[in-house]
């Protein structure tokens, strides 16, 4: 598994605020990447670097459900 060296710090804040934005609990989003809870708490507090293949799950499945809940959110308007 290939590890991108960055500053995790950022990525873990993006983490975090992408999952509240989402209204998303800790254990649905671990269940969403297939993730531990503590796994989860450990790269949104910056202990441990997020590796590659997550982000890309991160940014895939992130993309979906902000469109979802986007779609959601216009449907409700109507």
């Amino acid at each position: 598994m290939a590890m991108i060296l960055i500053d995790a710090r950022y990525y873990s804040e993006q983490l975090r605020h992408a999952r509240r934005m989402l209204h998303l609990s800790a254990l649905d989003t671990a269940k969403l990447l297939k993730i531990s809870v503590n796994e989860l708490h450990k790269y949104e507090l910056g202990k441990r670097p997020i590796p590659s293949d997550l982000i890309f799950v991160l940014m895939h499945r992130g993309l979906a459900l902000s469109m979802c809940r986007a779609y959601k959110i216009r449907n409700q308007q109507s």
